[in-house]
């Protein structure tokens, strides 16, 4: 491997530590017309099989050629590497340059977010999401809406005064990604996002049950799930109310 990763481009970065260049679509237009699509795999079966013709050798090239993209001379980046990368990016996460990063990862996420990475590469993603939102928060106290600080409406029956502070707080702290009208959770299970709309949407300014009830339908189409009422009732059955390892989200509404 390489040593001199940390020059990738934050896409090309984050193509690695994912994974997903071998789940990757590829689409190959040859000489004579043939337009060939597939992952890399499949389209250097495709040159074996047509090895004796002319666009065995042409599909073999152009297959070739893709690999030499930056990103096919990594096997992967260990844990280390991408504090590496992210601490010379962010030029020893300077505030600024960690909101850049994050915007640009966050665009990365929303436009390919149909990639199939490995499991292995999901866990490190996971791993990166959690680093970058603990160095915001220590850099900017917490409650800054890196990337996303302009205001900003929630879907109708969702945006509440209450639930518009919160959600800033949330986004400020790396626990949510904006993609445009959509939110994408990164602060853990969905029993913990459950948890903290549960705060926002069914309790008042001093904690106590306003009477609302649970939006489960548009929390669902807001978030991209499909049970947060169910996360929410086993929790609220199995452990005296709460999901496990709350600390931070409890912190986070008390503020």
């Amino acid at each position: 491997m390489k040593r001199d990763y940390w020059n990738l481009s934050v896409s090309e970065f984050l193509d690695i530590i994912s994974e997903v260049a071998e789940h990757r679509a590829y689409s190959v237009t040859l000489s004579n017309g043939r337009e060939m699509k597939g992952t890399l795999d499949e389209l250097s079966l495709e040159a074996i099989k047509y090895q004796n013709y002319d666009i065995g050798p042409e599909l073999t090239n152009a297959v070739a050629k893709i690999r030499r993209n930056p990103i096919y001379q990594y096997d992967t980046l260990s844990f280390s590497e991408i504090i590496d990368y992210v601490d010379r990016w962010t030029q020893h996460y300077d505030q600024d340059r960690l909101r850049a990063f994050w915007v640009d990862a966050a665009l990365y996420f929303y436009n390919n977010d149909k990639f199939d990475g490995t499991k292995a590469g999901a866990g490190k993603v996971q791993y990166l999401k959690r680093f970058l939102a603990s160095k915001i928060d220590s850099n900017t106290g917490g409650d800054s809406v890196a990337p996303v600080a302009d205001q900003f409406e929630l879907p109708a029956g969702l945006n509440t005064p209450r639930a518009k502070k919160y959600f800033q707080k949330a986004i400020g702290r790396g626990l949510i990604i904006r993609n445009n009208d959509k939110m994408e959770w990164v602060g853990g299970s969905d029993a913990r996002l459950a948890y903290f709309c549960q705060e926002v949407y069914c309790k008042d300014e001093n904690g106590r049950d306003n009477g609302q009830n649970f939006p489960e339908k548009a929390l669902n189409t807001l978030f991209g799930k499909s049970r947060l009422g169910k996360a929410r009732s086993q929790f609220v059955s199995n452990n005296g109310g709460t999901p496990k390892n709350i600390d931070d989200l409890a912190e986070l509404l008390n503020t």
